[in-house]
């Protein structure tokens, strides 16, 4: 076979004018070196009455070399073109993934109830329970807050400012070790607590009003419109007024971070499928809660998101 192959170069050679070598050397050449003046040297057959093969120069191995290493860097820039272009696809697809996953995961919210939402004691029938549950004084929470015990945390000065419980008292405890992490004393503890005027407690129970976080501040929340054009209680303020106000202490103890964050969810929850907010404001309220879970010492723990 070996000398099979041999025959047929020789006789190749022999053939024609110009080997092959020359003639690939040459359009080696001409891609990569430019246009030259040099005519292309062809594989004539070797006959006396044939034209006469144009002359060529030969390239040097210093030239043949500068040659492939200008070939070796094209490809290099072209894989690395390449490389980049793909990890930027990638992200790009990482991205629009995790955005629909997030969007997939605020829908299943309004069609099934997890642990958090399904166990809601915020809903009318369950306050409408009611509750013989002692509750500490007034005295205590102010104290804990050390804010003034006429002092409403939202619009100062009121006549009628009570303890607002957050995770409400006909519960007596239930579902606090569940959902946070917390025994059912954790139902009387003071951060469980916030001093509100009447009327602003009652939207908080009704859900129409929540507490949101945002650069570390909690702040007022009012979900229905309707209610905006109404006054708080012994106030000269309007609901409406009161959206968005920050909640006033005067020392750095704070309130359940984790169960402000499962109200929080809920009332959002709540607020898209009557109407009363966009789902764009459903969506910026829902992350506000996970926010407010986070900065939470103890969120970690709640399993309201499960």
């Amino acid at each position: 076979m070996f000398f099979l192959l041999l025959f047929s170069v020789n006789c190749i050679n022999d053939h024609y004018d110009v080997s092959p070598e020359k003639h690939y050397i040459y359009k080696i050449t001409k891609v990569y070196k430019g246009t030259t003046s040099n005519a292309e040297p062809e594989l004539t057959e070797s006959n006396d009455q044939v034209s006469s093969v144009f002359s060529t120069r030969d390239i040097n191995r210093a030239e043949f070399n500068q040659l492939l290493s200008t070939f070796d860097g094209k490809l290099r820039n072209l894989s690395t073109s390449f490389d980049n272009k793909l990890k930027d696809l990638t992200t790009k697809m990482d991205n629009n993934f995790n955005n629909l996953s997030n969007e997939l995961n605020l829908l299943f919210e309004l069609v099934q109830p997890t642990i958090g939402r399904a166990i809601d004691p915020w809903d009318i029938t369950a306050r409408s329970q009611g509750s013989s549950h002692t509750s500490l004084s007034k005295q205590v929470i102010s104290k804990f807050y050390n804010i003034d015990e006429h002092l409403c945390m939202i619009g100062g000065p009121c006549n009628d400012v009570v303890n607002a419980h957050i995770w409400p008292k006909h519960t007596h405890g239930e579902n606090l070790l569940s959902m946070f992490n917390l025994s059912n004393d954790g139902l009387n503890d003071p951060r469980n607590y916030l001093r509100l005027a009447k009327s602003l407690e009652l939207a908080f129970d009704n859900k129409t009003l929540t507490i949101i976080i945002e650069n570390g501040q909690l702040l007022l929340y009012v979900l229905d419109d309707m209610l905006k054009k109404q006054r708080v209680s012994h106030t000269r303020y309007t609901f409406k007024d009161c959206h968005l106000w920050p909640l006033k202490f005067g020392n750095s103890n704070r309130p359940f971070f984790r169960i402000l964050a499962a109200h929080c969810r809920n009332s959002f929850i709540d607020a898209f499928p009557l109407q009363k907010i966009n789902y764009e404001t459903y969506k910026w309220g829902y992350h506000s809660s996970i926010v407010m879970l986070n900065v939470s010492p103890d969120g970690a723990k709640a399993k309201i998101f499960d």
